[in-house]
């Protein structure tokens, strides 16, 4: 299937963005549903030349405890309330690399005053496909977004499922499949997909994309900021550095 999917990579890309009826491009791209988040990942690699699975858990495993201590130490406005997660993780004798990944990008999202619901939404794990789509039409949820059934940290009992433009577009298909593989295939729909970065989780989404992912300038999915990282990136990662130096 992966094979297939590969080869015909251009056809694919061309229904993305149809044009319509009339002749006329498409605003955006056309909702579909993909047969395998590794297809997802395999776009991804073929438009950055970045394997986002390893690399992301490659990021975590070498970043993760010292950002998670840095997330305890340091001072933010914690709107999200998000510090207990964090601490609850980071004292953690070996956490997996799964819950480290959530403790960080739960910490981050506040650290970076964004809202909790920007990029992940928590839902009971009994809920049905049918369920998000009818939730997420309600509220016009069209930027890609992550719903986690269960408990995120929890991985081993928890599932995910891809939310873009008010429909499904993938799920877990097994508990091995945890955060880090959730959080790859939102990430790759923006580039798979050709989207901008959604305005509420800008900040988040360049930095998983510039300091966990390498992805250079030239890769920025931002609005209106393609040339400069995003000051709060900097701004963040010029105190991380300043805390691992002392």
């Amino acid at each position: 299937m992966v094979t297939l999917m590969t080869i015909t990579y251009y056809l694919q890309r061309k229904v993305q963005w149809a044009t319509t009826t009339d002749g006329t491009p498409n605003q955006g791209p056309v909702a579909i549903s993909l047969p395998s988040y590794h297809v997802q990942y395999k776009h991804f690699a073929t438009l950055t030349g970045v394997n986002i699975t390893s690399t992301l858990l490659t990021a975590f495993r070498e970043k993760g405890q010292a950002i998670l201590q840095f997330l305890v130490k340091e001072k933010w406005d914690d709107k999200n309330d998000a510090r207990q997660i964090v601490e609850a993780v980071y004292g953690e004798g070996d956490p997996n690399l799964h819950q480290v990944a959530w403790a960080i990008l739960t910490g981050l999202q506040s650290f970076f005053k964004v809202k909790d619901d920007a990029l992940f939404l928590l839902w009971d794990v009994t809920a049905t496909a049918e369920e998000f789509e009818r939730a997420s039409k309600a509220t016009e949820c069209e930027a890609p977004k992550l719903v986690i059934q269960g408990d995120p940290i929890a991985s081993a009992t928890s599932r995910w499922t891809v939310l873009v433009e008010n429909g499904v577009i993938g799920q877990s298909t097994s508990a091995e499949a945890g955060f880090i593989c959730g959080l790859s295939f939102p990430f790759a729909s923006y580039y798979n997909l050709n989207l901008q970065y959604q305005s509420t989780a800008s900040t988040t989404l360049e930095f998983i994309q510039r300091y966990l992912l390498g992805i250079s300038l030239d890769g920025s999915k931002c609005g209106g900021c393609k040339r400069q990282c995003n000051p709060k990136v900097v701004a963040f990662v010029c105190r991380f550095a300043d805390f691992q130096w002392l």
